[in-house]
């Protein structure tokens, strides 16, 4: 696995999707500017939650951005081997332009011909299906063809592998962790 670091790990992954149209969109303040109703930005979508509900973008269908966050949602579990209290997400974002299998592809590709990860030693999830949703066998589908292992795919329920609206703009005290 090749070695960054973390600005030329910013760097190289804003420049793979910007080599796939995408637009650098930049970060925004960690403290939110309202409109979602919660005090500070904690996840990467939230400043783009107008855009990705149907807002047309004025630089395109094609985003990306690395939004430092702050977790005030779970803070009780802050401090474990998975929760911290600032984080930087990287997005990459579609608004109706592409979807499953391009971000399948991309994943796998910058994953492995971009930072080197074996292949043999990735794992992907996909959404295990409830009364809400199907199961994701798309997803599951489109996972295999870019190359992920058929036996590393997991399907995983909505309370580890789901994220809706009300995720992103979850009051303080919600649970909204990655």
């Amino acid at each position: 696995m090749r070695q960054f670091t973390a600005n030329e790990l910013r760097k190289t992954w804003k420049q793979f999707y910007i080599d796939r149209g995408h637009v650098d969109v930049g970060a925004v303040s960690l403290v939110s500017d309202g409109s979602t109703g919660v005090m500070f930005n904690v996840a990467g979508m939230q400043p783009l939650m107008p855009y990705l509900l149907g807002k047309k973008h004025p630089l395109g269908t094609r985003l990306c951005n690395v939004q430092g966050c702050v977790r005030t949602n779970d803070i009780d579990s802050v401090g474990d081997k998975s929760h911290v209290t600032f984080f930087e997400m990287m997005g990459s974002w579609s608004l109706g332009d592409y979807f499953k299998e391009e971000r399948c592809k991309w994943s796998f590709e910058l994953l492995t011909q971009v930072f080197g990860f074996d292949a043999d030693h990735l794992a992907a999830t996909v959404f295990a299906g409830d009364e809400n949703a199907p199961r994701d066998e798309e997803g599951a589908q489109y996972r295999i063809a870019s190359g992920f292992k058929k036996e590393n795919i997991y399907y995983l329920p909505a309370e580890d592998n789901w994220w809706d609206l009300s995720t992103v703009l979850a009051a303080p005290t919600q649970r909204c962790s990655i």
